[in-house]
C-alpha cells in the first residue's frame, strides 16, 4: 500500500496503545462468541425437539397438543431473537459491528423478510400483504443488516397484532429535499399494545439517537431497529392510524451521493460535535490491477473503517472517505492507519487474493460546503 509524503508516522508509544486496543476489541468478540454460544445451546435444543414433536417423531398431536408446541416454538423464536438483538446492541456499543452499506433491491429484502416471519404470522392466523412500487431501483444499505430490522419490526407487530389481523408492508420511491428516497409504511390493521408499551416505543422513536440505556423500555429488538434504520441514515417513526392500527414509516437512501452526505452530517448536527470541517481521505485503486476488483474494495473499506465514516465512490477506481468529525485531531491518520493495517492482515490471511494495491492518502480537511455545494467534497483536488 502506497503512503502519503504527508501521512503520519506512529511512535512507539502509538503502536503499543493501538497493539492494546485491537487485544482488548479481540477480547470483547470472543467473550461476545462464548456468551453467546451458552446462551444459545439451551434455545436450539428447545426448537430442535418442538420441531420434533411437531413432526410426530414422538407420536401424532392431536389439535390442542399441536397448537400448544406451536406456541412453544414461536416463544422460543421470540426468546433468539430477543438475545441476538441484546448481543447486536452488545457489539454496536462495543465497536464491533461492521456493515457494508451499497446498493440493494428492496422488493428481494421484503421477500426474505416475508419468508422469515411467515411462519409466525400464520400461527396467530395474521395475514401480510406486500407492495413495492419501483421495485427496479435500488435502497442504498447493508442487506444482512436492512433485513434484520425490517424482520425485528415485522415480528414485533406481529407479537402485537389480533389474531386474525392483516399486516401491510408498502414501499414507494419518492422525491424529497431534492432527491429520491424511499418510504416504506409497515402497519397492523388492530393491535393489542399495552399504553406503557406503546408509551416506550414512542420514547423510543422520538430520541434523536437510540443511544443509551435500552434496558429501560424493555422492547430490546425496537430499539436495535431504531439503531439499524439510523446507521443506514435513515429515520423511523410510529404513526396512530384510526383506533387500535398503528403504522412504522421509514425513510432510506437511494445512495444519490449528496443525499449521502447531507444525512451524514445531519446525524452530528444535533450534537456538541457540530462538522464544520471534515477530514478527507482518497482511497484509489491500482487501475492495472486484472479482472474486477472494485466491489472487492468497496466491501473491504466498508468493513474496515469507523462505522460512522462515510465512504462515497468518486470515481471507477477511486473512494472518497469522509472521516467521522466526532474523532480527535488524528482521526483521519488513525483511520488512514486501519485502512492500511486491514489489507496488511487480509494479504497475509489470502495471499495472492483479489485485493489489488491502494493508494491511500490524506487530504486535509475541507470545510462543510453550503446546502447544494456538497459534490464539492467529491472533486478531486
Amino acid at each position: 500500500m502506497s503512503d502519503s509524503p504527508n501521512q503520519k508516522v506512529p511512535n512507539d508509544r502509538e503502536v503499543a496503545e493501538n497493539h492494546d486496543v485491537t487485544n482488548l476489541s479481540q477480547n470483547a468478540c470472543r467473550f461476545v462468541d462464548r456468551v453467546s454460544h451458552e446462551f444459545r445451546t439451551p434455545l436450539t435444543v428447545l426448537k430442535k425437539y418442538s420441531t420434533l414433536l411437531r413432526d410426530g417423531i414422538a407420536g401424532a398431536l392431536n389439535d390442542q397438543q399441536r397448537e400448544m408446541v406451536d406456541v412453544l416454538h414461536d416463544r422460543a423464536n421470540d426468546l433468539t431473537l430477543m438475545f441476538d438483538a441484546m448481543l447486536d446492541l452488545g457489539r454496536l456499543d462495543a465497536g464491533l459491528f461492521r456493515i457494508w452499506r451499497r446498493p440493494c433491491r428492496l422488493d428481494e429484502i421484503l421477500e426474505t423478510v416475508r419468508r422469515g416471519v411467515h411462519e409466525k404470522a400464520t400461527l396467530r392466523k395474521i395475514t401480510l400483504e406486500t407492495r413495492v412500487h419501483n421495485a427496479d431501483q435500488t435502497v442504498w444499505c447493508d442487506r444482512d443488516k436492512l433485513t434484520k430490522a425490517l424482520t425485528g419490526l415485522l415480528a414485533f407487530l406481529i407479537r402485537y397484532s389480533e389474531d386474525g389481523t392483516s399486516i401491510w408492508v408498502e414501499a414507494d420511491l419518492q422525491d424529497a429535499s431534492g432527491s429520491k428516497q424511499w418510504f416504506v409504511r409497515i402497519g397492523s390493521r388492530q393491535t393489542c399494545f399495552e399504553e406503557t408499551t406503546l408509551d416506550s416505543v414512542r420514547a423510543l422513536f422520538e430520541r434523536e439517537t437510540a443511544e443509551g440505556d435500552s434496558a429501560d423500555c424493555g422492547i430490546w429488538e425496537m430499539v436495535l431497529v431504531a439503531r439499524l434504520v439510523q446507521m443506514h441514515y435513515g429515520h423511523i417513526r410510529p404513526v396512530d392510524l384510526e383506533k387500535g392500527a398503528l403504522a412504522f414509516e421509514l425513510i432510506l437512501p437511494t445512495g444519490e451521493p449528496v443525499d449521502l452526505i447531507r444525512r451524514w452530517r445531519s446525524r452530528f448536527a444535533s450534537t456538541a460535535m457540530k462538522p464544520a470541517k471534515v477530514g478527507l481521505i482518497d482511497v484509489v485503486m491500482r487501475e492495472d490491477f486484472p479482472g474486477k476488483a472494485d466491489g472487492v474494495v468497496d466491501e473491504f473499506l466498508q468493513r474496515t473503517v469507523g462505522v460512522e465514516d462515510l465512504i462515497l465512490r468518486a470515481g471507477s477506481n477511486r473512494w472518497r472517505v469522509l472521516v467521522d468529525p466526532s474523532q480527535n485531531a488524528e482521526g483521519t491518520s488513525e483511520t488512514i492507519g486501519r485502512i492500511r493495517a486491514g489489507w496488511q492482515e487480509t494479504l497475509a490471511e489470502h495471499p495472492g487474493g483479489i485485493l489489488p494495491e491502494l493508494d491511500c492518502q490524506s487530504i486535509g480537511q475541507m470545510a462543510f460546503p453550503d446546502e447544494g455545494s456538497e459534490s464539492t467534497l467529491l472533486e478531486e483536488k
